[in-house]
C-alpha cells in the first residue's frame, strides 16, 4: 500500500509541476511588454528604417535595419544569435562561361562534342512528349481542384445566407453594436497606444485641391489622437507631388491588456443574441456527435 501511495504521490508532483509551469509561461505571455523602438525614414522616395523589438529582459530581441548599404536582420534569444543578410548587392561574375568558351580555338574535341549535341537533342524530344503527358494530367487536377473551391464558395455563401436569416429573426441593435466596437477601438488604442510618437509628415499631391483634401482627412483623423501628447507635424506641399515621412515611436505592448478590451466586447449585452445562436449550433453539434 505505501509502494502505491509514493507513485501516486510521485505522479501528483510530475502534474502540479507541469500545471504549474504552464500557468507562469502563460502569465509570463500575457503580463510581460513586448518593448520596440522605430526610427523611419522615407525622404526623396527612399526608405530608411531601424527596427528594435525586444521581450523578456532582452532574452528575445530582434533588430531590423534598412540603409544605404543594405538590409540586415539581427535574431537573438539568450545568447544565440542569427544574422539575415537581405542586401541585393552581391558580388556579380566578372565574364560567362559562354564568353570563355567562345575565346577558346576549336579542336578535334569539339566534333565528339556535336556528336553528343545530336544524341542530347533526341533525348531531349522523348522527355517533352513525357512532359507534355504530364502537364494534361496537371490540368486535369487543376480543373478538379477549381470545381472543388467553387463548390466550397458557393457552400460557404449558402451557410452565410442561412445564418444571416437566424440573426434577421433576432433582436439585435446594429447601432449598439457599431458603438461597442467604435468602444473597442478606443480602449485597444489606449491599452496600446505608444509612449513616444514623434512625426513630420510633408504631403503633395498632383492638384493643389487634391492636397488639400487629403490634408483635411488627415487633420479629422488626428482629432482621434492625443496630440498633446505626441509631436505630430504635418504640412502640404501645393506646388509638387511629394511624400517625405520622419518618425520615431517607442512604447510597449503587453498581451492582457489587449485581449482585455476584447473580451469585454464578445460579452457585451449588444452581441448577447449572437452569443445564444452561437452556444445552441456548439451544443447541437456535440449532441449529434454524442449520438453517433
Amino acid at each position: 500500500m505505501s509502494i502505491v501511495l509514493a507513485i501516486f504521490g510521485v505522479v501528483f508532483n510530475i502534474l502540479l509541476f507541469l500545471l504549474l509551469s504552464v500557468l507562469i509561461i502563460l502569465l509570463i505571455i500575457l503580463f510581460m511588454p513586448v518593448r520596440y523602438n522605430v526610427s523611419l525614414n522615407y525622404i526623396d522616395e527612399k526608405l530608411v528604417y531601424n527596427i528594435k523589438i525586444h521581450w523578456l529582459f532582452r532574452l528575445v530581441f530582434v533588430n531590423m535595419i534598412r540603409s544605404d548599404s543594405g538590409e540586415e536582420t539581427i535574431f537573438r534569444i539568450a545568447w544565440k544569435r542569427f544574422l539575415v543578410d537581405n542586401s541585393d548587392d552581391k558580388e556579380k561574375p566578372t565574364g560567362s562561361s559562354e564568353e570563355n568558351v567562345d575565346d577558346k580555338p576549336a579542336g578535334p574535341k569539339d566534333i565528339s562534342l556535336d556528336n553528343k549535341s545530336e544524341k542530347n537533342g533526341r533525348t531531349k524530344k522523348k522527355k517533352k512528349g513525357i512532359k507534355e503527358n504530364g502537364e494534361e494530367k496537371e490540368e486535369k487536377n487543376d480543373k478538379e481542384k477549381n470545381d472543388k473551391e467553387k463548390s466550397g464558395i458557393f457552400s460557404g455563401i449558402k451557410g452565410i445566407y442561412d445564418s444571416y436569416k437566424e440573426f434577421k429573426g433576432l433582436d439585435i441593435s446594429v447601432p449598439l453594436i457599431i458603438k461597442e466596437l467604435i468602444t473597442l477601438l478606443r480602449r485597444m488604442f489606449k491599452a496600446l497606444r505608444p509612449k513616444k510618437f514623434n512625426l513630420d509628415l510633408e504631403i503633395g499631391q498632383e492638384t493643389p485641391d487634391v492636397t488639400g483634401i487629403t490634408l483635411g482627412a488627415i487633420y479629422v483623423f488626428m482629432t482621434f489622437i492625443d496630440t498633446g501628447v505626441y509631436d505630430i507635424s504635418v504640412r502640404g506641399n501645393y506646388e509638387k507631388s511629394v511624400i517625405n515621412l520622419t518618425s520615431h515611436i517607442k512604447g510597449k505592448i503587453i498581451l492582457f491588456l489587449g485581449l482585455l478590451p476584447f473580451i469585454r466586447f464578445c460579452f457585451s449585452k449588444a452581441l448577447k443574441p449572437i452569443r445564444k445562436i452561437l452556444l445552441d449550433k456548439l451544443f447541437k453539434r456535440k449532441k449529434h456527435k454524442g449520438e453517433k
